[in-house]
């Protein structure tokens, strides 16, 4: 399976998930809505039927000998309205149920069927407004009084009917809302437990089949920068297969241009040593000969010496370069005492100094001794010496102390050159690279000399480093391991 359609599984899954769970919460949601609804329509449907058997009521008082107004008569008589627009609203309470259109249909009909009795008991009495009228002899008078009695009777088993149709839907709202609850929040748990439940079985497939190849993949990147050759298959059929397999074809093809490169450097450091030198000492016989020469013709030749010597120095760096990579130099670790050292180096660079009048100051204890290979510590220190000579202005100073170092000597140089720019500092130590603002712009090197001197401090176990500021002056210095003194050494 490809790793995108893994992780659109992964993905997607719990979303369908989610989805499902939504709809349910919805559909659980509207539920309690609907029950909520027909729980306010049959409680409004009860208060109606109440009030208009309330208002219906006041009519049966007569029944007891009661009296009443000339104004309560007309005020009773004046409901009628306010029953019709309670049995309106009743209507469109029930429109969708046949069973309540039925008893609000019957209830209607009484009621007004009672109106119509209660009249013509009144119609033939008109008091005046504070005028009593006693209707206690119409309580006798069974004619007039039973179809009132046996209108309000109808009205009250029509008003416990509609109780009996409503009071079911409101009582039951109670409980059905409960369970609806108790469905949202079984929905809800459901809903997070399956999730989890899905998300764990997929993700621990997706963190072995494709997280701990990518570990894989990692760890053979790792392997390839320290020097490795041998790599772990990552396998699969996805797009981490192809990008190991990618991998290692970029790795075949730099072991290709390594083999190039070591034959180059093979070619360069044997195959040219050997007529270089020759050239140089058939250069040095001429020079040498007792017969004269022309002025132009010496300067050539001296030229001609120079650049063969140079190339040389570049084959034999090219050579060291190639046995220290490969781990066949062979070092001789002796006493050497630092100042020796220093003296040697700076001689070798003296002619360099002269010609821009640059002194060099020297701050090194006698009794301090490198444990080193003496002439690759000079290499190193003639190096650093001819980069400050470079860099440095006319008439300037160059310093070069040695200092202790916990269980090292320190050795540093220290120039009034333009500083090394923030940007160029950490490729310094690498292969063929070269400052821009040299102050000797004729003398051009390789860009080998510091990585050489990295390497060659490097097998002797030490350190090499630089400070610098750009407002100008630098610090180059390595470390090297103390060499013991006599009597440490028999101790």
């Amino acid at each position: 399976m490809q790793l995108r359609q893994q992780i659109m599984l992964l993905l997607g899954i719990p979303l369908i998930c989610q989805s499902a769970s939504i709809a349910i919460l919805i559909f659980s949601s509207a539920k309690v809505d609907s029950l909520a609804n027909s729980e306010l329509r049959a409680k409004r449907a009860i208060a109606l039927s109440l009030q208009i058997r309330s208002l219906l009521e006041q009519s049966v008082l007569i029944i007891a000998g009661s009296s009443l107004t000339g104004l309560q008569i007309r005020s009773t008589e004046n409901q009628e309205d306010l029953i019709k627009q309670h049995f309106a609203d009743l209507e469109s309470l029930s429109k969708n149920s046949p069973r309540e259109q039925n008893s609000i249909h019957e209830l209607k009909k009484d009621a007004f069927s009672f109106l119509d009795t209660w009249k013509s008991l009144t119609l033939s009495h008109q008091p005046s407004q504070l005028d009593r009228v006693f209707f206690g002899d119409l309580s006798s008078s069974s004619s007039k009084t039973l179809p009132l009695l046996h209108g309000f009777k109808k009205i009250n088993d029509g008003t416990e009917e509609i109780l009996r149709v409503y009071t079911p839907i409101a009582e039951e709202f109670h409980p059905k809302a409960v369970q609806a609850r108790e469905r949202l929040r079984l929905a809800a748990l459901l809903a997070i437990v399956f999730n989890i439940l899905l998300l764990i079985p997929f993700a621990l497939l997706l963190n072995k089949s494709t997280l701990l190849r990518l570990q894989l993949l990692i760890n053979n990147m790792k392997t390839f920068a320290d020097g490795g050759k041998v790599f772990a298959s990552v396998g699969g059929k996805d797009e981490l297969q192809a990008l190991d397999h990618s991998f290692r074809e970029m790795f075949k093809q730099l072991e290709k241009l390594e083999e190039l490169k070591k034959a180059m450097r093979a070619m360069v450091s044997h195959d040219l040593r050997s007529p270089l030198t020759s050239m140089s000492l058939r250069i040095e016989l001429m020079l040498d000969s007792e017969e004269p020469l022309g002025a132009e013709t010496e300067k050539d030749l001296k030229q001609l010496n120079s650049e063969s010597q140079r190339l040389r120095r570049l084959a034999n760096t090219l050579l060291d370069i190639e046995k220290m990579e490969d781990g066949s130099m062979t070092l001789d670790l002796r006493p050497a005492r630092c100042k020796d050292l220093v003296e040697i180096a700076v001689e070798s660079v003296l002619a360099q100094c002269k010609r821009k009048s640059i002194s060099v100051i020297r701050e090194i204890d006698e009794s301090m001794q490198f444990l080193c290979d003496k002439d690759r510590a000079i290499q190193v220190l003639v190096n650093l010496l001819s980069n400050a000579v470079k860099y440095s202005p006319k008439n300037s100073e160059i310093i070069v102390r040695v200092l202790e170092s916990g269980k090292n000597w320190r050795c540093e140089v220290l120039d009034q050159g333009p500083g090394v720019p923030a940007e160029q500092e950490k490729l310094l130590f690498s292969k063929f690279t070269q400052l821009e603002q040299a102050v000797d712009t004729k003398k051009q090197g390789s860009g080998l000399g510091l990585y050489i001197c990295k390497m060659l401090i490097g097998v002797q176990k030490g350190k090499i480093g630089f400070e610098s500021k750009e407002s100008g002056g630098s610090c180059f210095w390595f470390e090297l391991e103390k060499a013991l003194e006599q009597g440490e050494s028999n101790a």
